[in-house]
């Protein structure tokens, strides 16, 4: 299974053309009849610069969640609900109208960490999750891990992005992890998903 960020789209390749990422092959290596279907399927593109061997992502299971380790919410103040609130709903209208690639981007740059301003991302997660509550538009995984993530960066705090996908039946699921601790679902709504991206 293929996650296409750029054209938002999940896909599968012939069992020909999957070979050469299962086998970690560089794409020089491949037959000329291989290296044109995959262009002509705008899989890989011709570059100038030398060729990286195709590889599988590779995550540690977590081992932990969040929620499911006791640790009480914190209070959240107004000036979070009101931040939250206003993330999701941001998020919201910038998933329906903007391709998924040009949001992570904006996820990609490591914060400054001079500039955190809680030492503890556990407990602004909760905080996070707490203050969602208050927001009218439903939870959605991928909404909602875009927006922890934004909370979690103007607070000086790094945390990735995990996509994953379940091939069957068919499902895709997103979350996000800190040094092995999933932050914002259980351990058992992810376990059945195979991460195949991690921002």
């Amino acid at each position: 299974m293929f996650f296409d960020v750029s054209k938002d789209r999940y896909f599968h390749l012939p069992t020909s053309l999957e070979a050469p990422f299962a086998e970690g092959l560089v794409p020089d290596d491949l037959p000329a009849h291989t290296l044109h279907a995959l262009q002509h399927r705008d899989i890989i593109v011709p570059s100038a610069q030398p060729s990286l061997a195709f590889s599988p992502v590779v995550h540690p299971v977590p081992s932990h969640s969040l929620l499911e380790m006791g640790q009480g919410e914190p209070r959240c103040g107004v000036g979070d609900i009101l931040e939250v609130c206003a993330d999701v709903g941001r998020l919201q209208r910038h998933l329906r109208t903007r391709p998924l690639l040009s949001l992570l981007e904006a996820t990609a740059a490591r914060p400054n960490s001079a500039t955190r301003t809680h030492p503890d991302i556990h407990c602004l997660a909760l905080r996070h999750r707490r203050a969602r509550r208050y927001s009218f538009i439903d939870t959605i995984c991928l909404l909602d891990s875009l927006a922890l993530l934004a909370f979690l960066r103007r607070r000086g705090h790094a945390a990735k992005l995990i996509f994953a996908v379940n091939l069957t039946p068919f499902g895709a699921h997103c979350w996000v992890e800190h040094d092995g601790i999933i932050l914002n679902d259980t351990l058992g709504s992810t376990q059945t998903f195979q991460p195949i991206r991690i921002q």
